[in-house]
């Protein structure tokens, strides 16, 4: 997301004499409406969907299909949308390819304010074949469309799509799963791409370690505290929103999800001790918020809020399908907590000021930064969510959502 907004950027500076090519009164007319929030049948394609792709990168270095629906690229395009604030992305299979295209919401100008592109993605046996390239009213070659698909996706992802096939129900991808696909996607996961020096990380994982041994704390206010006590120390001369965001990423590895420890870097990679005791480790008594919490800052850090609000939100939809736990609103507040946390921790004008506040709080801290979750709605079913809020974008589900966020914001450490 970010690299396209950059490209945009980029584009727009060096087009700058010429505005009236790129920018438009409306968004293009391919693109769907604006989504409502989504559907619960968009969170379960798009949660079917990872568990595939997954399934196909993990086979090994082999040819791989991955085919996917109408329904399930568009579900794509509407999760995407809501991860990328002021972006909307649509995805449409045709007899003639995929057509992809996407509208970025601009501040008001005298010529509009919107950046559209679209560009479609042709059936063919030889890599990615673009073709009726547009940003805004100026068409593109195909060897531009695809310089912009490297920028975006990256050489290996170019280079592992060796065909296409495609109609109005859906696409058709052949892949070659390579050593060089794989690194790619693993260095773009979330947790991967640490814009934090090691050494930092090091110390602040020598300090959970130092306190799991010493107090073995049940709640994580135990852990967190005497972290932002030390971040307060090291800051004294230095940047705070940086130590803060090193403590947090330093904490989301290793009391967050056993994926995110397996994909930390070496020198990130909890110890034996400290994994053990995330295990028993608890935010509002329970474990599963802890995780919720600690796993969704993380993600802000690294994806920004809008796609860590998506992420939250779809793992809550997927849980109210056949197996699973149920849409949890408690789960999502504490999504929701980790997110303004993290803000919070990181914005220059408030992390001193967070810092003064947990430090020397130990346990007593969680009051200060996590709300109350007992009386939220949980284990709903699929059936059960439909009947009482319809889909993710409904009033009385975006009601319930502001009250949760109005009880976050009045704690402590969201005063400003």
């Amino acid at each position: 997301m970010r690299s396209l907004i950059f490209l945009l950027w980029v584009l727009g500076l060096g087009l700058a004499g010429s505005a009236f090519v790129l920018i438009e009164p409306d968004p293009t007319a391919f693109l769907p409406p604006p989504a409502d929030g989504g559907t619960i049948a968009d969170g379960e394609r798009v949660t079917a969907i990872a568990k595939r792709l997954r399934r196909v990168i993990d086979a090994g270095p082999a040819p791989a299909v991955l085919s996917l629906t109408a329904a399930e690229l568009a579900s794509l395009a509407a999760y995407a949308s809501r991860g990328a604030h002021g972006l909307r992305f649509a995805a449409r299979p045709t007899a003639r390819g995929l057509r992809l295209g996407f509208a970025a919401r601009l501040p008001a100008t005298p010529l509009g304010r919107y950046i559209n592109g679209a560009a479609t993605l042709a059936p063919s046996a030889n890599g990615l074949q673009f073709e009726n390239i547009r940003l805004g009213r100026l068409a593109l070659s195909p060897k531009a469309g695809l310089a912009i698909a490297r920028l975006l996706a990256g050489d290996a992802a170019v280079t592992a799509l060796r065909g296409l096939s495609a109609d109005s129900k859906g696409v058709t991808l052949r892949l070659a799963v390579t050593p060089a696909l794989k690194a790619q996607l693993k260095s773009r996961l979330p947790l991967l791409t640490l814009d934090v020096e090691g050494d930092a990380l090091k110390i602040y994982q020598t300090r959970l370690e130092d306190i799991a041994r010493r107090d073995a704390p049940r709640s994580l206010a135990g852990y967190l505290a005497p972290l932002f006590a030390l971040a307060r120390q090291r800051s004294q001369d230095g940047d705070a929103a940086d130590e803060n965001r090193a403590a947090l990423i330093a904490l989301a590895v290793n009391f967050g999800t056993e994926r995110l420890r397996d994909m930390a870097p070496a020198l990130a990679r909890p110890s034996g001790l400290l994994w053990a005791r995330s295990q028993r480790t608890t935010l509002g008594g329970r474990n599963d918020l802890m995780r919720h919490f600690v796993v969704s800052a993380g993600l802000t850090l690294t994806t920004g809020r809008d796609m860590a609000d998506a992420l939250g939100e779809l793992k809550e939809i997927s849980d109210t399908g056949d197996g699973g736990s149920g849409f949890s609103f408690a789960d999502l507040a504490a999504d929701r907590a980790g997110i303004r946390f993290a803000q919070t921790a990181v914005n220059p004008q408030n992390a001193r000021r967070l810092q003064a506040l947990l430090a020397g709080q130990g346990k007593n801290a969680e009051r200060l930064f996590f709300p109350a979750t007992a009386d939220l709605p949980e284990a709903l079913s699929r059936r059960a969510f439909k009947a009482r809020f319809g889909s993710p974008g409904a009033p009385s589900f975006i009601a319930l959502v502001e009250r949760i966020d109005r009880r976050i914001a009045a704690l402590p450490a969201y005063q400003e």
